[in-house]
Order: C-alpha cells, then structure tokens, then sequence
C-alpha cells in the first residue's frame, strides 16, 4: 500500500523552510508515497511549497496563527482546533501516517534560560528526529519560477537598480517592538549610501501602512506580499541587512550573505 504522510506544520515562515531537508528525507525513506503539509490558514504558505518537488499538496489548518504554546489557556484551545483539523484531514484524504512537527513547545526564552538540551539543538535536526529521519545535509532552499524572476527583473529594470550595488534592507515586524527605530533605520540607510550602495526597503502591506511616514528619502521600497516576488527579489541583493525575521531564513535559502539585526543596534557599526 502507498503511504499517505501528513506532516502538521503550524509555523512561521522561517521555520518552515528549516523543516525542508527533514521532508526531503521522509520522501526518500518512503518511496512512492505522496506527503501533504498542513500549513497555518493563510496564502504565503501556499507559495512557500510551490515549487518544492517533496511536497504533493498543501492544506490548510483552522488556525490562522502560529499555535501558543507559550500560553497554557490559549494552547488548550489550540489544541483541540489541531486535534480536530488532523481527524478531519484523516477522514478527507486518508493519511496513513501523520506527524505533528512541534519543534518546541515554550518560548525559546524560557529554553535558553533554562539551559535545556532541547533549545541546543537546530531545529533542522530537531525535526528530523521528530520524524524518525537522517539528513542527507542540514541545507534548506526556496525555489521561485520563471515569472517570479521575470517580476524582480522587471522590478530592477524600471528602477535602474545595480545587483552588484544592491542592498536589502528589512526593519519593520509584525509590531513596532519587533521593528528597527526610524533612527537607527536612518542611520544604517546613511552608512549605506557612503559607501556607494543602492538600497531596497522591504515592507508587508501591513507595515507599510503603519511606518510609511518615516521611510528615509532616496530608496526604493518594495511593498511584496507574495513572497516567491520577494524571493526572487532578495536573490538579486549583494546582501541583506534585515530585523530577526522570516525574510533572515529566506535569504539563507538563497544563500544570500546577510546581516541579521536582533537588539543591538550598536553593533551593526562594527559590519561597516
């Protein structure tokens, strides 16, 4: 009988494509089966598996929004939403197998306070333990297609923007406390230009909308909501200066050189 995998992945963006070797391994260990991820209910994760040759069909969870495993009265509701999802996806597609990949079920905070062994290990590998694999390598990538690449040249093309000049940037998160000051944002696209580099500045829609008024003059600004346009995009920079976000992982899988901001503003001045 050919197996029916079902992998639960209830995460973000940059998790996800970390979980990316693990199916690749789950793919060869059952050979001929078909898997099927389980991804969060919104669109971007449908791009995110579209062109990745381990992945048989995308479905989605109720859930809009990462499970919170960080709040026991938010998770139990969670919870029984996820049961419910995978007894119904069981009974609709006719899994043989399903794996719920968790990867850790506190804030990562509390792991690395803690100094449990479970948060020293990367997560790449973490998954695949969860799903009985061995990676061949630990090495995940995003694929994009030909009209994604068409996009960024276009994009390129119509700004008069140099790949070998090209700098991303990305400050803005999902909340402002999660966002580079508007100072500190000035500061960086200023060091920048000095040293003779063109600039992009990565925004949501979202994020857009809330920081418009303090973009700094003399950059270009890509508000991309489909994320195979800002793959292709982001494999176009000489290197991406970007806040902890999924857009970090993303310019991993490109193998684009990047510097990743956390909450230490200062240090930056030490990569100039």
């Amino acid at each position: 009988m050919t197996e029916k995998i079902l992998v639960v992945l209830l995460h973000g963006i940059g998790d996800s494509l970390m979980v990316a070797p693990a199916l690749h391994s789950l793919k060869q260990k059952y050979s001929g089966c078909t898997l099927s991820v389980m991804t969060i209910k919104q669109p971007v994760f449908q791009e995110l598996w579209k062109y990745n040759k381990d992945v048989d069909e995308v479905i989605f969870s109720s859930l809009s929004h990462n499970p919170r495993y960080g709040s026991p009265f938010f998770w139990l509701g969670d919870y029984w939403t996820i049961r419910r999802d995978i007894r119904q996806a069981m009974k609709t597609y006719g899994f043989t197998q399903v794996y719920f990949v968790k990867m850790f079920l506190m804030p990562a905070k509390i792991y690395s306070l803690l100094h449990l062994a479970r948060y020293e290990e990367h997560k790449t590998f973490k998954v695949a333990h969860e799903l009985g694999v061995e990676l061949d390598t630990p090495r995940y990538h995003l694929e994009y297609g030909k009209d994604d690449r068409a996009w960024a040249e276009l994009f390129l093309h119509e700004r008069k923007l140099d790949p070998d000049i090209l700098v991303g940037l990305h400050a803005s998160g999902s909340h402002p406390s999660k966002s580079l000051p508007a100072d500190a944002l000035a500061e960086v696209v200023v060091m920048l230009k000095s040293l003779g580099y063109q600039i992009v500045l990565f925004h949501s829609r979202a994020s857009y909308e809330r920081d418009k008024s303090h973009i700094p003059a003399g950059i270009e600004v890509c508000v991309a909501d489909h994320l195979l346009h800002a793959g292709a995009l982001v494999g176009s920079f000489n290197f991406l200066i970007c806040i902890d976000s999924g857009v970090v992982d993303i310019a991993a899988a490109l193998n684009i050189k990047l510097f990743s901001i956390h909450s230490f503003f200062n240090k930056i001045k030490k990569f100039f």
